[in-house]
């Protein structure tokens, strides 16, 4: 039986936080620590908020923390070290209003990772309806395919047996006789996971 394997998202390694050193105590006036004031600019300087941050508040559904970081300067399409993108983290896990929101911002909505995958192939491997639809409508490259297998958004959601998912592609115009490295269609991949359903949508 074919299945495929679920998509890993690494996110940066947490960043480890050097310790301070305290003060050395001494006599004398001259030795003690005065206070610093606060420049202006200091003051007026927004917070910023980390790419490690900004990536998991995208993959976890923490839209203020996403739009934060968007308005402090963050490039919309600023990768982690596997590639990926706020956008393919936050189709991921179907989190609709961030995705909205970073493809007003003009988020690439066809930018690949490190294995060639799509936020489109990404949203289609859960129960992401909504999600995927929002992508189709902002131009996602419905037949794209990753870099392994050939694997296509289509077959993603056919494997795992999204109905609705499946439904929203074929709706779209996602080409269905696509085959992969192996010669098999999302059909194939419904029919060996036992998605009778969405085997039904394929056949039709």
């Amino acid at each position: 039986m074919k299945k495929l394997s679920l998509i890993f998202i690494s996110l940066f390694s947490l960043l480890l936080i050097s310790a301070c050193n305290k003060p050395k105590s001494g006599n004398g006036e001259d030795q003690k620590q005065e206070e610093k004031t606060p420049t202006t600019e200091q003051q007026t300087t927004k917070p910023q908020i980390s790419k490690q941050r900004y990536f998991e508040s995208a993959l976890n559904g923490d839209f203020s923390t996403v739009k934060k970081a968007i308005d402090n300067g963050m490039n919309v399409n600023e990768t982690n070290q596997n590639g990926n993108s706020a956008l393919m983290l936050a189709a991921y896990n179907g989190h609709s209003k961030i995705v909205d929101y970073l493809l007003e911002y003009e988020a690439n909505v066809n930018k690949t990772d490190a294995n060639n995958r799509t936020a489109l192939i990404y949203a289609a491997s859960g129960d992401n309806p909504h999600t995927v639809q929002l992508l189709i409508d902002a131009g996602a490259n419905l037949n794209h395919s990753d870099k392994a297998e050939h694997f296509t958004a289509l077959m993603f959601a056919a494997s795992e047996g999204q109905t609705e998912v499946v439904k929203k592609l074929l709706d779209a115009g996602a080409d269905k006789t696509i085959k992969d490295k192996d010669g098999e269609t999302a059909l194939d991949f419904a029919r060996n996971n036992g998605h009778t359903k969405t085997a039904e949508l394929l056949a039709d």
